[in-house]
């Protein structure tokens, strides 16, 4: 009897002890089952923010894909812009040279008819000696025949010489207007071409200010000191140079192919060459690289009456002018080619 309640007590404990087995490890199960919905619940989280965050990449791609939809519609634009203008620029560079040339010709005809008329002149003031001459010794009582029909018809002629220099004068003036029109027309298509590519930032400072001056060059007021009416010679140009504190080094020499003035001014060496056309040139040492590559392009097609090159470590630019041409444009031409030297500020 005492064994078997040995054996129930030893059964009891043996189930107390499954009892609080099974009352762990349902705390624990209700445990990880808490973790494992908390789990759930972030995980779900992250998928809803992964979603949103996709559908924001969706929305930017779309925003980026018409962005760039427009640049090329733009670019495409602007590249027939710029090929509208440049067929415009050469066309406006062969009606300038054409002008040019019909400004040349009518001087040279003008020229020519100004010598006819100066030697009608000098014929018809030999004709009135000869008439006065006459008169004198008529009155004298010394009879002689008086041709007068000759000077009538001298002095017909000069004339007529005159009105056609006039008439060239006006022919040149004209031209000299168009030339100002086609200026104002190049530098309106400056100034409206497309801006996305930017100057070179050293080079180019001057831009349509300083070149809408060349407009002004058939009407300008002398400046002090070049009111000249002789041709431009190496002396006129050495005594300007010298006489204008701004520049240095002012000399004169020969060359092999005519004499040379040269002078020194805020970095620029200035060369004047008297050949069988003369030119000035401009010089400012400089590394070539691709900016002032660029620089060149675009100078040269703001100033197509000068050429800006590159030679043994020089940026050049260099300008034909003609002799009878008065100083103050000479130097007004110097001024506005220096300028193009000049740092953008």
């Amino acid at each position: 009897m005492q064994a078997a309640e040995q054996i129930m007590q030893k059964m009891q404990a043996i189930h107390a002890e499954r009892e609080e087995q099974y009352k762990a490890r349902d705390a624990e199960f209700r445990q990880r089952n808490d973790e494992l919905k908390k789990a759930l619940l972030q995980l779900d989280k992250k998928m809803k923010d992964i979603q949103i965050s996709r559908e924001q990449l969706n929305e930017e791609q779309q925003r980026i894909d018409g962005l760039n939809a427009k640049y090329q519609l733009r670019e495409g634009q602007l590249s027939a812009k710029e090929d509208e203008l440049r067929v415009l620029q050469e066309q406006i560079n062969q009606d300038r040279i054409a002008m040019e040339e019909d400004i040349s010709t009518l001087k040279l005809k003008a020229q020519m008819e100004s010598e006819k008329v100066t030697t009608l002149r000098i014929e018809a003031e030999r004709i009135k000696d000869r008439l006065e001459y006459d008169l004198s010794l008529k009155e004298s009582g010394i009879e002689i025949e008086i041709n007068a029909l000759g000077q009538s018809d001298d002095m017909i002629s000069i004339e007529e010489h005159q009105k056609e220099v006039d008439s060239l004068n006006g022919q040149i003036q004209n031209l000299v207007n168009e030339k100002a029109e086609l200026l104002k027309k190049m530098i309106s298509q400056q100034i409206t071409s497309p801006q996305e590519n930017e100057r070179p930032t050293e080079e180019i400072a001057v831009v349509e200010e300083n070149y809408t001056e060349q407009l002004k060059q058939e009407k300008m007021e002398p400046v002090a000191g070049t009111e000249n009416k002789e041709d431009i010679t190496p002396m006129v140009i050495y005594n300007y140079l010298s006489s204008n504190d701004e520049y240095s080094d002012v000399e004169k020499r020969h060359g092999v192919d005519g004499e040379i003035v040269t002078a020194k001014k805020n970095g620029l060496d200035y060369y004047f060459l008297f050949t069988d056309i003369p030119r000035f040139e401009i010089l400012k040492e400089r590394k070539y690289d691709r900016a002032l590559k660029k620089a060149f392009t675009e100078l040269n097609q703001l100033y197509p009456e000068t050429k800006f090159d590159y030679e043994d470590g020089k940026a050049i630019a260099s300008t034909y002018f003609m002799k009878d041409l008065p100083l103050y444009n000479l130097v007004e031409a110097v001024d506005q080619v220096s300028n193009a030297f000049k740092p953008k500020e």
